[in-house]
């Protein structure tokens, strides 16, 4: 029986990400409905870059979610987009901890870089 491929956002802050991933039935349950993770890019913590490295070594692909600072309006807009610009640089050419941490892909305008 085939599943259909399922996409799943997470927006968590380091601490409570940190605490579900760590979890071996949420890879588990992630690797047998063949799932996938977008996760919000909220910072470029070490944290999160741990993250990144164990769904990867589990073969769970993942996508960056680039955000914004909740004071800069969080999701990328047309009123927000001189930070976005700036948000989406940083990600790509870092320097940061997550940049190339994992083989992240950075959905931007229907174009992917990856990371490898």
């Amino acid at each position: 029986m085939t599943f259909p491929k399922l996409t799943f956002f997470c927006e968590l802050e380091s601490e409570p990400l940190q605490t579900l991933f760590q979890n071996p039935e949420v890879i588990q349950d992630l690797s047998a409905l063949n799932g996938t993770v977008s996760l919000g890019i909220r910072d470029l913590s070490a944290v999160r870059a741990e993250v990144v490295r164990r769904l990867n070594d589990a073969g769970i692909p993942v996508t960056a979610w680039l955000l914004l600072p909740k004071e800069q309006g969080y999701y990328f807009n047309i009123d927000n987009y001189p930070e976005a610009v700036f948000v989406t640089r940083i990600s790509i050419t870092g320097p940061s901890s997550i940049d190339c941490a994992g083989r992240v892909s950075v959905w931007i305008s229907n174009r992917t870089s990856a990371c490898s």
